[in-house]
């Protein structure tokens, strides 16, 4: 692993401070091997990268494209790592209702890297994005940060990281969601969800649903942990993920406890 500066930037969530991670460039697939001193021959080097992955993303590192960081703020720890104990998880009474809604949505896994970047995708990511900006980006805009979430240099490249794959929300004929994730050895790690904002669709809690359907789908292949990325305690746009219970928080001294009250 090549062990990159410490980084410092304008904090996304809490704009008055600053924020600094620490960040470790991912080796792609040809690379990953040097960086085991013994490796057993049947081992693939896929199986290596995602060895690797794991042991990151439970020290609590995400991936952003060819990068893996962790927030390492020295006056401010209110980002913490957070994963869903998915044998032990289940649904809210309003978590059943999500489940309800949305029983007429079907779900496709995609692991075909050629589709993970479509026209229907890319306009459906134009239209999400919208809740973000002023005005609609360019197509050349939402390729870039598509390319960008799936950790690819271009439309012709493979992902950098091998477990990355997309799961498709299809209302009939119609795509309405889409989640980017990468597959563990221990479950999985939410990366990236967009949806359709039209008012029918946002009634639904597509991002809900979709939490909901995934981890669903790694009790039945009996995997350990749903990771969310950072939860926030009281932030409106990351206090929700408490709602997924029982949930573990990556505490100071990188150990992973329950984050319910005892």
């Amino acid at each position: 692993m090549k062990n990159m500066d410490l980084y410092e930037h304008e904090c996304g969530y809490f704009p008055e401070l600053t924020c600094r991670a620490d960040y470790q460039l991912l080796p792609d697939i040809d690379a990953v091997r040097a960086c085991y001193s013994e490796v057993p021959e049947d081992i693939t080097n896929e199986q290596l990268q995602i060895d690797m992955f794991t042991k990151f993303t439970q020290a609590g590192y995400r991936r952003a494209s060819n990068l893996l960081y962790k927030n390492v703020c020295p006056h401010c720890s209110r980002c913490k790592s957070i994963r869903i104990d998915v044998q032990r998880f289940l649904p809210s009474k309003s978590q059943r209702k999500v489940l309800r809604i949305n029983k007429d949505i079907a779900v496709y896994p995609c692991t075909n890297q050629a589709e993970f970047i479509t026209p229907e995708k890319i306009a459906l990511y134009r239209k999400y994005s919208l809740k973000h900006n002023a005005e609609m980006i360019s197509e050349e805009k939402a390729i870039e940060e598509l390319l960008y979430w799936h950790g690819m240099e271009s439309l012709d490249s493979a992902c950098n990281y091998s477990g990355t794959m997309n799961m498709e929300y299809l209302l009939g004929d119609r795509l309405v969601a889409c989640s980017v994730i990468d597959e563990m050895e221990d479950g999985v790690s939410s990366v990236y969800f967009y949806y359709d904002t039209d008012r029918d669709i946002m009634r639904r809690s597509l991002g809900t649903f979709s939490a909901l359907y995934e981890i669903k789908q790694l009790q039945m292949i009996e995997a350990e942990y749903y990771y969310l990325g950072y939860y926030i305690a009281g932030h409106k746009n990351m206090a929700y993920k408490a709602n997924f219970k029982p949930y573990e928080l990556l505490n100071a001294q990188d150990e992973w406890q329950s984050g319910e009250p005892q």
